[in-house]
């Protein structure tokens, strides 16, 4: 605002009257009270539950055929270990192993074939039974996730 000889032009009285104003819409809210927080409704939450629920809904089955997809893989992974310790033991020691029980697997292990027994990666301690010599002795089976060659073939899909 400029004076000039203690006489204001039109404009800076408007601007000052301007100033000092506040602004009395009947579109605005209300300022918030000191201390009052806000307040989530009802519908807000149910809103917020449906589309939490939604989400999981359709994030879940993913994660399990993900998790199955991952038991199987590593499964498998076992499978070639075994095999591949079967066929060292076998070079070494001229033999040909008939029989995949616990004293094989014992055999293999303090033989330095394996570092440990493989166990089935779903079911967890205790399941290294569920691996089987094949019948035609060049493969592992496992009586859950299969053989490996099962993966290969579209028919076994």
């Amino acid at each position: 605002m400029s004076l000039r000889s203690g006489v204001r032009c039109r404009s800076d009285a408007l601007l000052l009257h301007s100033a000092t104003m506040t602004l009395d819409t009947p579109d605005a809210p209300p300022p918030p009270k000191p201390g009052r927080r806000f307040k989530i409704t009802v519908i807000q939450i149910l809103i917020i539950v449906a589309v939490v629920g939604g989400m999981a809904a359709i994030s879940t089955p993913k994660f399990v055929a993900a998790r199955e997809r991952a038991f199987t893989r590593s499964c498998y992974a076992n499978q070639k270990t075994i095999v591949g310790a079967i066929e060292m033991y076998n070079l070494d020691r001229k033999a040909h192993v008939t029989a995949l029980d616990a004293a094989m697997y014992a055999a293999l292990k303090s033989g330095g074939y394996l570092h440990a027994v493989p166990q089935d990666p779903g079911l967890g301690a205790g399941t290294s039974g569920d691996y089987r010599l094949v019948k035609s002795g060049d493969g592992i089976r496992c009586q859950v996730h299969g053989a490996i060659q099962d993966e290969a073939t579209p028919a076994a899909r």
